[in-house]
Order: C-alpha cells, then structure tokens, then sequence
C-alpha cells in the first residue's frame, strides 16, 4: 500500500484493544458526567447565596435611602426657611455692611462689630439645626456603606464566576477530547495511525482546530504526553511527526483567556522534559518568536501557583531547570526581557527561591557580554528594576524572601582579608542602608513591611547596631527629652491655670499665650512633616496624626465656636494621644519595649473584636429587657439609654441595683431567664474568654518577643533619620562606613562566621 495515499487508514488486526479503548471511553465519560453534575449543583449553591446575600443588602439599602430622604425632608422644613429669610435678609446683610466698613476702616479688620454679629447669627442658625443635620448625614452615610456592600458582594460573585469559568475550562477541554471524534479523540486514545491518517487526509488543517480553552491539537498532544521520554508516549511520537511534517504549528500559542499566550514550549518546559525542548527548537521555522512566546492568561497571572514570567526563559528559571536555561541561552533567549509587571528572570528566580538558577543566568549573561565587541552594550542583570522599581535584591527584601535575600547579601559581600578564624569582610551599602541613593533602600522595605525574619539577619543587625552606638541614640535620648518638655508645657498651659500662676510671680499673662502660641506651632509643624515625609502607617505615625488633629479641632472650637465642652473633649483626646505618642517611644529600651509590645499586640488582636462583640451582646440583652420591662407608651429612647448603660453596669461589676425581678412591672418569669442568660454569657463566659485570649496573645508575643523589638526599635531609627538632613546624618554616620572609590561599605569582622553580636546572642 502506498502510505502516502490519504484513503488509507491502518487499524488494529483485534477487537481487544478497541473493546479496552471503549471500556475505557465509557468510564471517562462518566467521570466527566459526574464531574458536570457536581459542578453544576455547587454552582446553584453558590449564585443563591450571593442572591441571598444581595436582595438583604438591597432591602437595607432601600431602608437607609428611605429613612435619609424622611429626615432631609425634616431637617429641610426645619432649617430652611430660617437659612433663607433670616440669613438672606439680617445676615448677608450684616456681612455686607461689615465689608463696606473694613474696607473704609482697614484697621478694623475682622473685629467690627457687625461682622461679630452676623458670625454669632450664622454659629446660633447652624447650632439650632445641627441635630437635623446630623441626623441627616448619618442616614446619608448609612446609604453609602449599604452601597459599598452591594459592591463587594458585586465583586466577590464576580471573582466566584472566574473561578468558576477556570473549572469549567478544564472540564469542557476534558469534554471535548473525548466526545469531539475526528483528530481529537485520535490524540486522546493515542492512537499513532489515526493521528497521521487524519492529519494527512486534511493536509495539516486539522492541526488549525482549536478547542474549547483556544488550544491546538498539538498542545493537547504535549500535554497528555507529559514528561515521558518521546518513545514511551503515543502523543509525543504523534506530536513529533507533526513537527517535522508540518513546523509552523510550532509555534502557534494558545487564545483562550485562561491560558493565552502559552506555546508548546511553556508546556516542554513546565513538564521537565529537555528531548521535548529540544525537539521544539530544532523544528520551529521561527525560534525568536517562539522564545518571545509570553503565557499572559489568568492562569499565568502574579498571585496564581503558575505564574513563572511568561517569557520560556522565565519558566525555565522558575522551574530551577539549569540545564534548560543554558539551551535557551544559547538559542538567543533574553534575560533582559520583562513581562507584564517588568519582572526579569532573575525577579522570578526570587520569587521561587532559585538561589543556582539566579548564578547561572548572570554567569551566562556575562559571558554573552564580554564575547561582544562593543563592551558599552553590557546590561547588568541585578540593576534591572521591575515595574515597581525594585532591583531583584529590593524586590526580596520587599517581599520577604529571606534565603534570597541573604544569597544576594553575600554575593555583594568581598572579603579584604583572612587570619585563622577570623575574616574582614566588607558590604556596600548603596542599596542597603538610607538615603544612600534615590527612592527606598532595602532597610527601608524591610521595616516597612515588618519582615523580622530579615532583620534578624546577622549583617543587617551589625549595621543597625552601628549606627545606633554612633549616632541615633544620642538622637532618641535628645528626642525624649524635647517630647517629655512639650508635654510639661502642655500641661501647665491647660490643665493648670499658668495665667495665674505667672502673675502672682509678678510675670505678663503674655508667657501664657506665648507659650500656647508655641505648642500650636510645633503641633502644626508635626503634622505638615506627618504628611510630607513620614509615608508608612505605623501606629507612631497615627497616634502623632491624631494628637495633632485633635488638638487642632480643639483650638477651633475654642476659638470660633466657643463651644467650651466640644474645645475640652477634643483636648482630652489630645492629651491622650501625646501621652501615647511618648510611651510609644519607650519602645526602643529593651527592657520596656517588650511590654509595650504586649499591650499593643493585646488591644489590636484581642481588645478591639471582643469589644464589638461585647457591644453587640449588651445592644441585644438590652434591647430585649427593655422591651419586656416597659409597655410600648412607656418607651422613649432615653430610657432605652439608661437600659444600656445599666446592662452596662451589671457586666462589669456594678451589680443588680435592688431586686430587679420583683420590681419588674411584668414579664418576671422571662425576666429571670434573661438576667440569668445575661449573667452566664457576659460575666462568665465573654470575660473569662477575653482572659483565656490576652494569655494566649502573650505567649505569642513572648515567643518573638525580641524580633519584635528589633523592628519597632529599627521603626524608630528610620524615623529619627528622617527628621535630620542628610548632611548632618553624613557628618554624624562617618563612623558607620569606609569609603572607597566615592562608595561607601560597612566593614565587619567574623570569627568563625559569625559577627561580634552573634557571639553575644550565643553567650
């Protein structure tokens, strides 16, 4: 027979293999069936949930809707006519007149009389009508945080049909080869002579199918074939023949959205299999563009286990395949190139802790360089920054990967010299320690984003201890003492009366309001360095932003207000703020800073949700004691007030005032069963839970509690550093560094490989 003839097709001489091809078939096709019923039965699951949770949200954003345009309409009847016939007619007028005045009398100013008296009109019409207006606004908020909801469930039904679309890719894709026939069920059974029958009865169109993800016959072929040797598979010696028959389906890439971009090569690489790869440059009419496939489908996107950088070289990094590497380097693969977020090989290479995949591909690259004739071409690999503008080395410290952080420390180490156990060893600080170059260094990351795993590391604590025994202690004991005497003068300027006290020392009243006008400075100061050079959130940089806003809104209050009890209570707040702010500091003792670090770690992770939890029990009981207590025309809200704040007090410690059960008016027996309800949940079981929580909370701390340290003390320093120029730090940290060739290093003796504090920690 001639073979070439595209009529004849060869099939097996037996029925056996058939009968286990249908057998197997039939199993297969059940599989998938209950697959598809179990997909589709979690899939109606899941959409009347998200409807559920939809319609509530709807029903509660039509209720706050309804009740913010009920009270508009209440604040509009009671304010309006009052905001447009008196202020329109007495206090625009006042206004007027008091402009035409100060401008006839400059010297005047903003102290004549008519102006006084259209400001006190305009506080007394905004007080009379604040209750509407607030009410107003918190029906209005109650709307938008109802909408803000609606958004969410939006989003998170969204992303449930993404990965529901990613599954039921997979099960139509499995579908697919088994039930399309033609050239599909040919490569699923593995069936060689069916393959090459079909492909040359239609002259290699069939190769042009695609299916249901955007995949080719071919890429099916390579992937049922997985990393098996070419002659132990059907589907790679199918997949071999069509290379060689047909090359120009090498490259073609999948179009599907869940897989786009990934060629024939992505899948060799990924399933390790170097005769495969091989195979593929060697058939393909195009090996530039093959190697500049780039795999950018959701399945390939950052955050997903499969993200490896999209380019081929990139995969073969990611996957640690050295040997890969070197034969996609020598075909011409660029390390340079960059994917969708401007992450490298060598940004990859971090991402999957690739410490050999990183020194190889720089040797290469190196290699490449010097074999040029033009040397100004040399691009170095490490200095490539990404779309976040973070060089390999920033991009782990950011991220916290600490083996590949320390890999590159040490590679950028060079050692001067070695004498027995003892070594010297120098390393750069350019990209290291602060204000050494533009943007943020790697120290700064790192403390940024609290990786304590990296500033636990040995080099990292030398030069931290450094610059702390140089110069920043001296900065952060001067810092105290400013803090402390602010404070003292804050102090003595409103809560005792200083006016007084300095004319009875025969003294002006002027040192009182010089010293008010001082504090107001130094506060307005404090927040304009808050807004232009602190960027992190950390709770120093809160407290700081707080105490200054409140004592900000005090002074208004105060000033142009005149609302003495809204003035005191901001200042409270103030005050509490500042005293936080200074023990906030003590953080960077040892031997307090632990504590500290206990009492925050308790309030944020204990404190604060067993709060809204004990609110929403005491709203409850509350409410369902007030109810059964008062009959409906008894009812107002301030006695469901002072049911609050009595529930309150019976929590926490104060008591049942009398007998409660026999003084009730009705309801004694349900009576019973919610004090005895609200005893048993609040007393015993909420509060001794917070107990058994804070104690918990504390062996945590206690475990890291030195880490931690590390890094709200480290918090402090960058801090410190900031608020001084970078001549004065250079001129302070000269003793930090050695210079060398206009590039400054930290010089650090081993013994043993081990650094002085090393060997402290150890004793």
């Amino acid at each position: 027979l001639d073979v070439t003839t595209p009529r004849v097709v060869v099939r097996p001489m037996t029925d056996v293999p058939d009968a286990l091809a249908q057998s197997h078939d039939a199993i297969n096709a059940a599989k998938v069936r209950d697959a598809r019923r179990l997909a589709r039965k979690a899939a109606r699951a899941r959409v009347r949930r998200i409807f559920a949770l939809y319609i509530v949200s709807a029903l509660c954003a039509l209720i706050c809707a309804a009740r913010a345009l009920a009270r508009l309409e209440h604040a509009y009847a009671a304010g309006s006519f009052a905001f447009k016939s008196i202020l329109a007619r007495e206090v625009v007028g006042k206004v007027a007149k008091a402009s035409k005045t100060a401008a006839a009398k400059p010297w005047l100013g903003t102290t004549n009389l008519d102006a006084a008296r259209a400001f006190k009109t305009i506080k007394a019409l905004v007080l009379a009508n604040s209750t509407c207006f607030i009410e107003a606004m918190s029906a209005i908020v109650a709307t938008v945080v109802a909408s803000a909801l609606s958004r969410a469930l939006e989003r998170a039904e969204e992303a449930l049909q993404r990965i529901g679309a990613g599954n039921r890719d997979v099960e139509l894709q499995t579908t697919h080869a088994n039930t399309a026939g033609g050239i599909w069920s040919a490569l699923k059974r593995g069936d060689e002579s069916a393959v090459g029958a079909l492909t040359i009865e239609s002259d290699g169109k069939c190769l042009r199918e695609r299916g249901p993800v955007g995949e080719t016959p071919l890429h099916l072929m390579l992937l049922y074939g997985g990393g098996l040797n070419i002659g132990d598979s059907a589907q790679l010696r199918s997949a071999k023949m069509i290379g060689e028959r047909w090359p120009d389906t090498v490259n073609d890439v999948y179009v599907g959205d869940e897989y786009f971009g990934e060629s024939c090569l992505h899948i060799a690489i990924v399933n390790k299999n170097r005769a495969l790869v091989e195979l593929l440059l060697k058939a393909t009419p195009d090996t530039p563009g093959l190697l500049a496939a780039r795999a950018t489908g959701r399945f390939f996107t950052r955050g997903q286990p499969c993200y490896y950088g999209e380019y081929a070289l990139s995969f073969a990094v990611s996957t640690g395949q050295g040997d890969l590497v070197e034969i996609l380097l020598e075909c011409g693969a660029d390390a340079t190139a960059r994917d969708s977020h401007g992450n490298t090989c060598l940004h990859l290479a971090v991402i999957h802790n690739q410490p050999e995949m990183f020194v190889l591909v720089c040797e290469r690259w190196q290699k490449r360089a010097v074999k040029k004739e033009d040397a100004s071409e040399e691009i170095s690999l490490e200095d490539i920054v990404n779309a976040d503008g973070l060089s390999p080395m920033l991009f782990a410290a950011r991220s916290g990967y600490e083996d590949m952080f320390n890999f590159q420390l040490g590679r950028l180490c060079v050692t001067e010299w070695s004498y027995g156990p003892v070594t010297c060893q120098r390393m750069p600080l350019l990209d290291i320690d602060t204000k050494q170059r533009e943007g943020r260094s790697a120290l700064e990351h790192i403390v940024e984003r609290g990786h304590m795993n990296l500033l636990c590391l040995p080099l990292i604590q030398e030069l931290l201890q450094r610059k702390w025994d140089v110069y920043i202690a001296k900065l952060f004991y001067t810092r105290i003492v400013q803090i402390l005497l602010f404070l003292i003068t804050m102090t003595a300027v409103h809560v005792t009366s200083l006016a007084d006290s300095v004319e009875q020392l025969g003294l002006s009243s002027t040192v009182s309001h010089t010293a008010k006008t001082g504090i107001l400075t130094v506060v307005i100061a404090q927040l304009m360095y808050e807004y232009t050079h602190r960027a992190d959130a950390s709770g120093q940089s809160v407290v700081s932003v707080i105490f200054c806003c409140t004592y900000l809104a005090s002074v208004a209050s105060r000033t142009f207000i005149e609302h003495e009890l809204a003035a005191d209570s901001f200042l409270a707040f103030a005050f509490l703020s500042a005293w936080f702010y200074f023990i906030w500091l003590f953080m960077g003792f040892k031997s307090t800073g632990h504590f500290v670090i206990m009492v925050y770690e308790i309030i944020i992770d204990d404190v604060s949700p067993f709060g809204l939890i004990l609110g929403l029990f005491v709203v409850a009981f509350s409410t369902a004691i007030f109810v059964v207590l008062q009959p409906v025309s008894d009812r107002s809200v301030a006695m469901f007030g002072d049911q609050l704040l009595t529930c309150f007090e019976w929590l926490t410690g104060g008591g049942f005032e009398g007998d409660v059960v026999e003084n009730a008016p009705r309801g004694k027996v349900l009576m019973i069963i919610l004090l005895a309800s609200f005893t048993i949940l609040g007393a015993i079981v909420l509060l001794n839970l917070l107990v058994a929580m804070m104690g918990d909370t504390y062996a945590k701390v206690s475990e890291n509690a030195v880490a931690k340290w590390q890094l709200e003390r480290a918090r402090i320093m960058l801090s410190l550093e900031r608020g001084i120029p970078r001549a004065r730090r250079d001129r302070l940290a000269n003793s930090v560094w050695i210079e060398l060739d206009g590039e400054r290093f930290l010089q650090v003796q081993l013994v043993d490989g081990k650094t002085a504090l090393e060997h402290a920690t150890d004793d």
